[in-house]
């Protein structure tokens, strides 16, 4: 298990990746940290209806695309281990 999964672990919480559309069509996508406890009613909603995000969690990033900026999610990995 490498550092950040123990750091994840230990706060109970995953890092997840999530695509959609903003309300004018365009592809987005976001990053966020779920609690795992979340993660069940998170993925279910996200299959019946469109989610506020922030209901289950918190984004650390996003944009617009069906792609993030090369380097984000290892940008995202460092900062998040540079936490413990």
């Amino acid at each position: 298990m490498g550092s950040l999964d123990k750091l994840l672990e230990q706060k109970h919480c995953i890092l997840e990746r999530v695509q959609g559309q903003s309300e004018s069509g365009e592809p987005v996508f976001a990053y966020m940290l779920i609690k795992k406890s979340l993660l069940p009613a998170f993925r279910a909603a996200l299959e019946q209806r469109d989610v506020e995000l922030s209901e289950f969690g918190l984004i650390v990033a996003h944009g617009y695309g069906n792609n993030p900026p090369e380097g984000l999610e290892a940008q995202l990995i460092s900062q998040l281990q540079g936490l413990d």
